[in-house]
Order: C-alpha cells, then structure tokens, then sequence
C-alpha cells in the first residue's frame, strides 16, 4: 500500500505507475487539467514530434495497436463485423445458432473453423450477408468471384475425373 502524494489516499501498489509517488488517478486528471489550460501545445508539440521521424511514429502506432488487439482480440473483431456488416455480437451470436455452428457449404462445425472465427459471407454487389463460412469455404467462394458458373465447371470435373460419385 502507498500513499499518493496529490490526492493523499492510501491505495494498492497496483493503482500507481512504476517508481511513480502520484497515482494513476491523479496523473490522469493533472494531465487533462494541462490539456485543457492549453490544448494547443500539446497538439502543437505532437505534430512537431511526428514531423521530425514520420517512420518513428507510425512504428510506435502500429505496435500500440497490435498490443490493443493482443489483449482485447473479440473487441477488434465486434468492432469490424459492425462497421463492416453491420452486424452486432448479438446477431452474429443468432446467426451462429442458426446455422447450428457450422459452416452453411460444407457443414464444418465451429471447433473444425477454431482457430480462426467465422467468415461473414457477403454479396460483393449488395453488400448483403448471406452467412456464415469456415475458411476454407470461403477462399472457394472468394476465388470464383461467386460465378455460379465457374463452380458448375469445376463440379463437372469433378465428376467426370473422379472414380467416386459427387
């Protein structure tokens, strides 16, 4: 247990940063205390930063939000099924239930799809979702371009080329 010296509550180790006597709390509302007396410095002293090592900037965005999708891989997800789709965890969760956990070609249930979530299947034309696929089934789909054509030909090959019957 410490002792902040801003706020001068007893807390835990944990709600203070490291080799840090104020904490986290407190650090949060000095830091916006600043921003807000002068918001313009603080932009003004980021953007002269970013334009001194561009490079240096994106690399450090790019591994803070690689980190973010480490520790919180479901929120990426929801967050592009939604803005991508449209689609809630709710109606991903229905639509799963619907299809009784498996994939709407070939069947695989979602411990065969488990290391990889679902494929929402989509109408490139509208935009609008037709299921849900593993993988596999959707790179079929992905690669013929949905020409329904392409995979009545590679059907007939099959069959002409295959000593068991399709």
């Amino acid at each position: 247990m410490l002792i902040c010296r801003t706020c001068g509550v007893e807390k835990s180790s944990l709600d203070f940063y490291a080799r840090n006597k104020v904490c986290k709390e407190c650090l949060k509302k000095k830091a916006l205390q600043a921003y807000y007396a002068n918001p313009k410095a603080t932009t003004y002293r980021d953007q002269k930063r970013r334009a001194k090592n561009p490079e240096k900037f994106k690399e450090q965005r790019r591994k803070a939000t690689q980190r973010y999708r480490d520790r919180h891989p479901h929120a990426h997800r929801k967050a592009h099924r939604l803005s991508r789709y449209g689609i809630t965890s709710e109606a991903f969760a229905k639509m799963e239930q619907e299809q009784n956990h498996q994939c709407k070609i070939c069947g695989a249930t979602s411990a065969q799809n488990a290391d990889r979530d679902w494929s929402i299947d989509h109408d490139h034309q509208t935009g609008k979702v037709r299921g849900l696929l593993c993988f596999k089934c959707n790179i079929l789909l992905g690669m013929v371009g949905d020409q329904i054509s392409i995979l009545e030909s590679a059907i007939k090959y099959l069959k002409e080329n295959s000593n068991e019957s399709i």
